[in-house]
């Protein structure tokens, strides 16, 4: 304690520099002083604060889409829509809906990262999904919608499983 009260006392002793009461009244002086312009814009930008809180709300928007892709199609969903179906046409609407949405996932997939491998999975996608000319159109006339349904509904359910996997494949390559 002793130390302390005479480091005290030394400063309570001290008087400032010499010449330092006029360099104070030059500070304060209204003709040198320096003011501040409050109606300029800033320097620092709006965006700049705004910015990451965008770009991650951007991209969990974008990642839930994509979990959301993955986790809708599945060929359980797909015979239990058809099973109902009695319409031909209505069944294969149904596959290309199937279809269309695999490659937009796909497409999704390579927008992110065209280096993931994903690009290369589309040619086995439309080796399971291409046909030249539909089925629907290659059965005969004689039979009845009730018989094509069942054909279409039959051909289109091992098609839309070999479609399920090869998503399922290409979800896990990319996680």
């Amino acid at each position: 304690m002793r130390e302390i009260d005479n480091i005290r006392k030394i400063f309570d002793d001290m008087e400032p520099a010499e010449g330092h009461f006029e360099r104070f009244l030059e500070k304060a002086n209204s003709s040198k002083r320096i003011e501040f312009r409050r109606n300029t814009p800033r320097k620092r930008l709006f965006w700049k604060a705004v910015l990451f809180p965008v770009a991650a709300s951007v991209m969990m928007i974008f990642g839930a889409n994509l979990l959301i892709k993955t986790m809708n199609v599945k060929s359980d969903s797909f015979s239990k829509t058809v099973a109902v179906m009695e319409d031909p046409q209505d069944i294969y609407n149904a596959y290309m809906d199937v279809v269309r949405d695999c490659y937009d996932y796909f497409s999704s997939l390579t927008s992110y990262d065209p280096r993931n491998g994903v690009s290369e999975h589309f040619n086995t996608l439309e080796c399971i999904t291409s046909e030249h000319i539909p089925l629907l159109e290659v059965l005969p006339e004689e039979l009845s919608d009730r018989e094509k349904a069942e054909i279409l509904k039959e051909y289109y359910n091992r098609r839309v499983a070999s479609v399920v996997e090869l998503r399922k494949y290409v979800a896990s390559i990319v996680r």
